[in-house]
């Protein structure tokens, strides 16, 4: 996907992922929905719910894309 810029997906649990996004846009979180979406009928599962939030980091660290909490 284009125009996502920095990004950070965090699986809270089976039924909650958090997508955060340095560049939020309506457009952007739809794609991505859409892309859950896409996936879950590929793969047959269950979305979960999605939240999208600010995406913050500390510079200091090394980026992890994806966290499971």
């Amino acid at each position: 996907m284009e125009n996502v810029g920095d990004y950070q997906v965090k699986q809270h649990s089976e039924k909650l992922v958090e997508v955060c996004l340095s560049q939020r846009d309506e457009d952007v979180e739809t794609a991505i929905l859409a892309q859950f979406q896409l996936l879950a009928q590929q793969k047959e599962f269950i979305v979960p719910q999605i939240q999208f939030s600010d995406y913050h980091w500390d510079t200091s660290r090394k980026l992890k894309r994806i966290q499971r909490l």
